[in-house]
């Protein structure tokens, strides 16, 4: 996941409803201050003010609103902040993902393999990131939902800033921002499963949460063609929210069968009529809360800025990433975007860093010049007793190997069929590095290739199987190149 400094003044921008919302933030101490807040007009004059907001209104008014929001920034000439984009999340692709215990550089890879299969482009095409609940735990395996976008989106995006101007920091969605504020201010929020609505604009977000993790996120359009609406306004976009999250409650139905998910929070929507709505949520068995703008702009002070219902998001997530350090997925490469303005005059008042730099690297010459003095000695020592360790541990696993095969005649197991069955179930793709019997039935098998998604299929066919059983993936790792899953489990046995 992409890490972003904790800088205490952050400005967020949003296309919202055919204008540009913009927030700025900042944390003194234990405050929590709206310094602005506003709106800037994204929509064409001659569109039609009722129609959706297009993508060309975005791209070609993107500049001009951009700067007419700097405009009213207050930021001074020594102001370190960051900026904020908050991507229309129907641009982006947001999915949930199991992954077995792994390393932090193992963890990105399988991401990676998931992201360019589900989009069926290579990654090197995509921008892409994920996000873990930050109630997740210490499990070790990771329960994550990751978000991805072409990168042509974000070329085209970028390319339509203008240079200089409140250059973006992080490109994010805002659907883990109700979700994180909702963590931080209620210990008891989410802890059984929950549908979040939230509104965007002429969209909703829908999500599928614990405090353990997103399942499920889904952006709806709730404005439909004539045809299919009889009544246009209010009254019928609540009538289409019902029915999205009637289908969004059947596609979790394998992992939430009706009555597990007991609760909705509707975050927006104030001035909507939510008949509908609350018919859904009886009709389903859920508990109707509401998130509204006062409830969390009561958490700041905003002196002079006003709020409107647009802002709501961008709040919660300022106020996650100023209180609890949360920064959220990010669609940028994590090396800086570049110098700018805003950031160029505070690196030049610090010339320590420099002075650290030179001073740090001085010592580890230092350092290395002292250690090395009986370098070539050790090295020649070590060699040799490398080379007789190899052959000690060779040994042990040739006694080993020979152990397991008299134990082996021992369990009453139909060796030739089950290695027949193994062969059947593996993909093409997937190889055996190796596979292990030990004296207790117990089973260790080695895979090589494929994707996390392969792995777990293969994982749910050999507990289904008359020679295996509590088959788990115990890790993952990338070894010289490629994909490693390691699985253990226990044998079936006749007698």
């Amino acid at each position: 996941m992409s890490i972003l400094s904790q800088t205490n003044h952050v400005v967020f921008l949003q296309p919202v409803a055919g204008h540009l919302v913009w927030l700025e933030t900042k944390r003194e101490e234990d405050r929590l201050l709206v310094v602005g807040a506003g709106a800037q007009p994204l929509r064409n004059e001659e569109a039609d003010a009722s129609s959706p907001v297009q993508a060309s209104d975005l791209l070609q008014n993107l500049g001009g609103a951009v700067e007419s929001a700097a405009s009213q920034l207050k930021l001074g000439w020594f102001t370190r902040y960051e900026v904020v984009f908050v991507a229309p999340s129907h641009r982006l692709t947001a999915r949930f993902m199991d992954t077995p215990a792994c390393e932090d550089d193992t963890l990105r890879d399988l991401v990676s393999f998931e992201v360019s299969e589900a989009l069926q482009i290579p990654i090197e095409g995509i921008a892409w990131d994920y996000f873990i609940s930050s109630a997740h735990g210490t499990d070790p395996e990771k329960h994550l939902v990751w978000i991805a976008a072409r990168k042509t989106f974000l070329e085209q995006l970028l390319s339509a800033w203008p240079p200089d101007v409140l250059t973006p920091n992080q490109i994010t969605s805002d659907f883990w921002a109700f979700y994180e504020y909702l963590l931080s201010t209620d210990p008891y929020a989410l802890a059984e499963p929950a549908v979040l609505v939230c509104q965007d604009g002429e969209r909703a977000a829908i999500t599928v949460a614990t405090r353990r993790s997103i399942y499920v996120t889904r952006s709806v359009p709730l404005h439909r063609p004539a045809r299919f609406d009889d009544t246009p306004g209010l009254e019928s976009r609540g009538q289409v929210l019902a029915q999205e999250i009637e289908r969004t409650l059947s596609y979790v139905a394998d992992r939430f069968p009706p009555g597990t998910i007991k609760s909705m929070v509707l975050c927006g929507f104030d001035d909507w009529p939510l008949d509908p709505i609350q018919e859904t949520a009886e009709r389903n068995g859920l508990r109707l809360a509401r998130l509204r703008l006062p409830d969390v702009a009561s958490r700041f002070e905003a002196g002079e800025a006003v709020l409107f219902d647009s802002h709501l998001a961008l709040l919660c997530m300022a106020y996650s990433r100023l209180t609890a350090g949360i920064p959220g997925p990010n669609l940028l490469p994590e090396e800086p975007a570049g110098v700018t303005w805003g950031s160029f005059l505070p690196e030049a008042a610090l010339p320590s860093r420099k002075f650290m730099t030179t001073a740090g690297g001085l010592l580890a010459i230092f350092l290395l010049l002292w250690a090395g003095k009986g370098m070539w000695y050790r090295q020649a020592v070590a060699e040799r007793l490398n080379r007789g360790e190899d052959l000690i541990k060779r040994a042990a696993q040739l006694q080993r190997e020979e152990q397991g095969l008299r134990q082996l005649t021992r369990i009453h197991v139909n060796y030739p069929e089950l290695f027949l069955y193994l062969a059947e179930i593996l993909p093409k793709d997937i190889l055996v590095k190796s596979v292990h019997f030990d004296a207790k039935t117990g089973m260790d098998l080695v895979l090589i290739g494929g994707n996390n998604q392969n792995t777990v299929e293969i994982q749910q066919k050999l507990n289904e199987s008359p020679y295996f059983k509590d088959v788990v993936v115990e890790r993952a790792a990338f070894e010289n190149d490629k994909l490693v899953f390691y699985l253990k489990g226990k044998l079936r046995t006749a007698g």
